[in-house]
């Protein structure tokens, strides 16, 4: 069996956590831990490995896992605010960005089907899924944000909370909140969907 330096590290970590931490006392009885490494390596038929392999398998852990870059040369004492290991580990940053860019696309290509969805069938399937949600008390917006429930017109800020306030000030009535809401049918009855969402929370 071979492996990597990164899966050598982490079959270390688990065989760590089985065993527990030493209470006291001497960590290692070795006078060389790369030697000691080596001639271990050796006898399990490991390719040789060196302790700035685990060095290196653990900044490629931590970039993985999203840590950034900057504090990693911190932990490693660094003190050129991450300008070597962005150029020695660019690989393993181009990877997690490529791999993070993909999970965007994917979100928002869930979200448009969601909110657009291409044919009957996956209409249908939407609207069932939301009532078997809303049979169990947990409630989906169909249009995905509470922003999209806002008047086209008229409602302004920089973020959030300011267009939250802008929309208290501007929506005055119920009857203007549940004119941009999509009607539910619901026990044979049709309903504006945050009025009926809301009669669900409060009569349960």
């Amino acid at each position: 069996m071979c492996m990597t330096g990164p899966g050598l590290f982490m079959r270390g970590i688990g065989l760590h956590e089985r065993q527990g931490t030493p209470a006291a006392g001497v960590l290692f009885s070795i006078l060389s831990p790369k030697q000691a490494l080596y001639n271990a390596c050796n006898r399990l038929e490991f390719p040789a490995y060196s302790p700035i392999d685990f060095r290196k398998a653990r900044i490629t852990w931590f970039l993985r896992k999203g840590v950034a870059a900057e504090a990693i040369a911190k932990w490693q004492g660094h003190r050129d605010n991450g300008v070597l290991i962005r150029r020695t580990y660019a690989w393993v940053i181009s990877d997690s960005d490529n791999a993070y860019e993909q999970e965007q696309l994917s979100k928002e290509e869930r979200l448009d089907a969601m909110q657009n969805p291409a044919n009957e069938e996956i209409r249908n399937a939407l609207t069932a899924l939301l009532q078997s949600l809303r049979a169990c008390n947990v409630f989906v917006l169909s249009k995905g944000a509470i922003e999209d429930y806002y008047p086209a017109d008229g409602i302004t800020g920089r973020d959030k909370p300011s267009k939250a306030q802008c929309y208290r000030n501007v929506v005055t009535s119920k009857a203007q909140m549940i004119s941009n809401c999509p009607i539910i049918l619901h026990d044979s009855n049709q309903w504006p969907e945050l009025e009926l969402i809301c009669n669900l929370i409060f009569s349960s």
